[in-house]
């Protein structure tokens, strides 16, 4: 899996798609987006990473300063289109020439390497495609296989991670349910759910996930006593559920897929406020 090829390809093809749409189409998998908004999202997240990694900034304070002097992407549509390009066209000139085991900042404090930008870029650069697919009421291209299985296990290692790390330091955090994923053909990931608490009258309690920690998973431990859900389907299925893009399902080019989930009802309801949640 070449991921800085397939990087450029995706970002082209989803710019593609938005320069012709109608800048005010709602982006109906991100609530709040429009067209234009989602090109320039990906215009300013390619050109922050690119400068991040050219200049080889290690420190928050750092990429604070480095955040705060670059300018927004152009509002007007033809600027904005060149500046996506030349955005794009910057990271991948750092991807393709370093390694992934190379030392580089990212907001993930357990992985400070190059490796983390591609694969973070590569899994984003894949959803904001099927955004701009969606968006333009085109059928949606199916991710690879290889790359569907790399992304259920970012999306329960990074993604619900990191959710999972910053909510604990605010919240109280207990787990309340195992959730068991199981792409067909794949390997199975399983996830421990928790009920994080409200800290206030003006907030509700919501859950979060993470991979199960190995050694909680073991028989009669804790974990694997607790009330379990079991979400089945293709990878592809799974990949675009697990990030959000469920709505995806029913426009694959391929055939409409599904993802079947099963399981004790208060697992399965903590599962649904997860997934309402959306990935922050």
């Amino acid at each position: 899996m070449d991921a800085t090829t397939l990087i450029g390809q995706e970002s082209q093809r989803l710019a593609d798609l938005l320069v012709r749409a109608d800048p005010a189409a709602a982006v109906p998998t991100c609530p709040g987006w429009d067209a234009a908004e989602l090109l320039a999202h990906v215009t300013q997240v390619h050109g922050f990473w690119a400068e991040v990694l050219a200049s080889r900034a290690s420190t928050d304070a750092q990429i604070e300063a480095l955040e705060s002097s670059l300018e927004p992407p152009p509002k007007d549509p033809e600027a904005l289109a060149a500046a996506r390009a030349e955005a794009t066209a910057a990271l991948l000139a750092q991807l393709g020439t370093r390694a992934d085991e190379e030392p580089a900042w990212s907001w993930l404090s357990s992985d400070q390497t190059l490796g983390f930008t591609r694969r973070m870029q590569l899994h984003e650069a894949t959803m904001h495609r099927v955004d701009a697919e969606l968006t333009c009421g085109q059928a949606v291209t199916e991710p690879g296989e290889e790359i569907a299985v790399d992304g259920i296990a970012h999306c329960a290692d990074v993604m619900w991670e990191a959710d999972h790390q910053w909510t604990s330091m605010q919240r109280t955090v207990v787990p309340v349910a195992l959730l068991v994923l199981r792409p067909q053909g794949g390997p199975e990931t399983f996830v421990e759910l928790s009920r994080a608490a409200a800290t206030g009258e003006d907030e509700e309690d919501i859950v979060v996930a993470r991979r199960a920690p190995d050694q909680d998973l073991a028989p009669g431990t804790a974990l694997r006593e607790l009330p379990r859900a079991e979400a089945t389907g293709s990878p592809v299925a799974l990949y675009l559920w697990t990030w959000g893009r469920g709505l995806a399902l029913e426009a694959l080019a391929g055939g409409a897929e599904s993802v079947d989930v099963t399981g004790d009802p208060d697992a399965v309801a903590a599962l649904e406020a997860l997934l309402r949640r959306g990935l922050q």
